[in-house]
């Protein structure tokens, strides 16, 4: 037991941690003015040097080794890189900023990133591993706005694998990505539902389940994302409450619903579903199905046929259907 626990709280432990690293890379300050003086910029290495529209340019050595220690290396289109060097090539900590506006700071092997921070022309920014200074692998990606933020996998520097994107206002999407879309089996969620099931190159699709404070429901979307039906969970107890009572007292052959029989049979048995508690109310289960009607203008001594009539009116069924073959009258006794 004492095992189980311990595991339980690593897990919560681990959770809360990646939840305040995702807050902490969201929240950074980063001073950073790109420039950009290039465009068509293929790639920058020390041995290749700086290739624009597949012409390549040496650099040239500003200060400090830049064969085997610590050095700056300026290029002809405005690129740079400050750090350090290993056999003439980027090796170990450095700084490269790119002359189309791309900055990179991180741990270079054989003249590339592998891994780092990539702050981008358009101020959005990316902490995890790289190949090639590409983002691959694992890593995070936040908007230049910071409304957005995307912790998992990346492939060619796009959303790829499992992931989870979170809003500033608490919205999570989280899943399989495919080239930057949720593609597979996916959750969404914010404060009030939740959502889960298929998505298709972004588009939800097929049968999801819808989770909020009535219980759990449904959702079902067309290939192209259209809502076709939605069920919540208070909507699916209602229509199943009324179904089972009704099956109970109606023919499948014949509509009675305005008739006296049926009428007085369903009064019945919707009482004994609500039932008498022991104040003269009625019970849980039809507090439950009434919901924020539940109580509205009851009076002592009445609160069985109001409530009932209540429970009545928002499972579908007309208020007044069979409001004068009642079999109860205005004000009930404590007991029937």
């Amino acid at each position: 037991m004492k095992v189980y626990f311990l595991i339980i709280s690593s897990i919560l432990l681990l959770f809360s941690f990646c939840q305040t690293t995702r807050e902490r890379f969201r929240g950074e300050s980063v001073e950073y003015q790109p420039k950009v003086t290039c465009f068509g910029l293929e790639e920058v290495t020390a041995r290749k040097g700086e290739c624009v529209d597949k012409v390549c340019k040496p650099g040239q050595c500003r200060s400090g080794n830049c064969q085997d220690g610590q050095g700056r290396l300026n290029f002809p289109n405005g690129s740079e890189y400050k750090g350090k060097f290993l056999n003439g090539e980027f090796s170990g900590e450095g700084i490269l900023d790119k002359c189309d506006g791309l900055r990179i700071d991180g741990i270079f092997e054989n003249g590339y990133a592998r891994q780092g921070t990539i702050l981008f022309h358009d101020g959005s920014r990316y902490r995890g591993y790289l190949a090639k200074n590409i983002p691959s692998g694992y890593g995070m990606w936040v908007s230049s706005n910071k409304k957005l933020v995307y912790e998992g996998d990346f492939v060619n520097g796009q959303k790829n694998g499992y992931g989870l994107i979170e809003s500033d206002e608490g919205e999570i999407w989280q899943g399989s990505f495919k080239d930057d879309l949720l593609n597979g089996n996916a959750l969404y969620k914010n404060s009030r539902y939740s959502l889960t099931g298929t998505w298709k190159n972004g588009e939800r699709i097929g049968r999801h389940e819808y989770i909020d404070f009535t219980g759990i429901g449904y959702v079902k979307f067309s290939d192209e994302g259209k809502i076709l039906e939605a069920k919540s969970g208070e909507d699916i107890r209602r229509q199943e409450v009324v179904e089972k009572i009704a099956e109970a007292q109606i023919r499948a052959e014949s509509d009675l619903r305005h008739g006296k029989e049926f009428c007085e049979k369903f009064m019945y048995s919707l009482a004994d579903y609500v039932k008498i508690g022991d104040k003269g109310g009625c019970t849980s289960s039809c507090k439950t199905s009434c919901g924020k009607l539940w109580n509205l203008y009851s009076k002592d001594g009445d609160h069985c046929e109001r409530q009932c009539r209540l429970c009545w009116r928002v499972l579908e069924y007309p208020l007044f259907d069979c409001k004068s073959v009642s079999p109860y009258p205005v004000y009930l006794p404590d007991k029937i």
